[in-house]
């Protein structure tokens, strides 16, 4: 049933870093629709209805997040053999417009480090590590003191949201 194997994709989630919190968000709402329904019993219609009922409710955006759940899932269930095929993979996805990308002036970055006193100084090196390197906060969060190269002026980032390590000057 399509309740059994959402758990065990949320299993294998939870094992491959994956962003586990909005997946079981996404993942309730489909099942709310098609928990007793058997893995390949949901069809590309029932998946385009979902999708016109999401973009009801979200943005496109979010809309294509559930969906981009969903097709994980079951491109998972294809390469586990437990169906022929991935009832997503013709399901097309809302365009949308590409990220802004808003850079902090120099004068914006000094007063967001001055902003760092009293009960938010903790912030301040956070805040500059980020600043300096454009690091994600998971990544940040997750350094150690192994990983940085006092020497050689660089750290190694392993938490990374691809999975992939990246050495940062």
């Amino acid at each position: 049933l399509m309740k059994d194997f959402a758990r065990e994709y949320l299993d294998w989630c939870r094992g491959h870093n994956r962003s586990i919190n909005q997946k079981i968000g996404h993942l309730r709402w489909f099942m709310n629709r098609w928990r007793h329904y058997k893995l390949d019993e949901v069809s590309t219609d029932m998946v385009q209805r979902a999708q016109n009922e999401l973009v009801k409710l979200h943005s496109q955006a979010t809309s294509n997040r559930y969906l981009a759940t969903l097709k994980h899932l079951y491109t998972l269930a294809v390469e586990r053999e437990l169906v022929l095929s991935n009832p997503v993979r013709r399901v097309k996805f809302f365009k949308e417009p590409p990220l802004e990308v808003n850079i902090l002036s120099e004068d914006e970055s000094e007063r967001l480090v001055a902003a760092c006193v009293d009960r938010l100084a903790h912030l301040r090196p956070v805040i500059v590590c980020a600043l300096n390197t454009g690091m994600r906060i998971s990544e940040i969060l997750g350094l150690k003191w192994e990983k940085v190269n006092l020497k050689g002026r660089h750290l190694r980032a392993t938490e990374t949201k691809s999975g992939e390590d990246r050495e940062i000057p």
